[in-house]
C-alpha cells in the first residue's frame, strides 16, 4: 500500500509540474532551487582530513585530484622496452598486410558472410548488405 501511495503521489507531483508548464511559478522555482542545492558541493575533505569551505579551494582540490588520477605513476614508461621476441611477421607478409584495400575485397568479404549471423554494432545483419 505504501508503494502504491508513493507511485500515485509521484505521478501527481509530475502532473502538477506538467500542468504548471514552464511558467515562473513558486512550484517551478522551488523545484529548481532544490535541485541546485542538491547538486552543489558546499565543502570537501582534503588529504589531512580538513574540511575546505572556500569555493576557490574546493575548485583547486577537485582539479588537482582529477588531474592526478590520470597521470602516470612511473616516469620510465617512455623508454623503449627491449624484449627478445621471435619475429612473427616478416617483411613480405607485412607488405601484404599493409596494402590498400580495394572495393572488390570488401564486396567479396561481405558476400561470403553467413546471412543468418547476429547483427553487428550498427544493428544490421549480413542479409541487409
Amino acid at each position: 500500500m505504501l508503494l502504491f501511495n508513493q507511485k500515485y503521489w509521484g505521478k501527481f507531483h509530475r502532473n502538477e509540474w506538467l500542468t504548471k508548464d514552464n511558467r515562473n511559478s513558486k512550484f517551478v522555482y522551488r523545484c529548481v532551487k532544490t535541485r541546485k542545492q542538491k547538486n552543489s558541493i558546499r565543502r570537501i575533505n582534503d588529504e589531512s582530513a580538513v574540511w575546505l569551505d572556500d569555493k576557490s579551494l574546493i575548485e583547486k582540490k577537485i582539479i588537482t585530484d582529477y588531474s592526478s588520477s590520470f597521470k602516470s605513476q612511473k616516469d620510465n614508461l617512455r623508454q623503449p622496452m627491449s624484449i627478445n621476441m621471435p619475429r612473427m611477421v616478416y617483411a613480405e607478409e607485412n607488405d601484404l598486410l599493409t596494402l590498400a584495400i580495394i572495393p572488390q575485397e570488401i564486396k567479396d568479404a561481405v558476400f561470403e558472410m553467413d546471412s543468418s549471423k547476429a547483427p553487428g554494432p550498427d544493428r544490421f545483419g549480413a542479409r541487409f548488405f
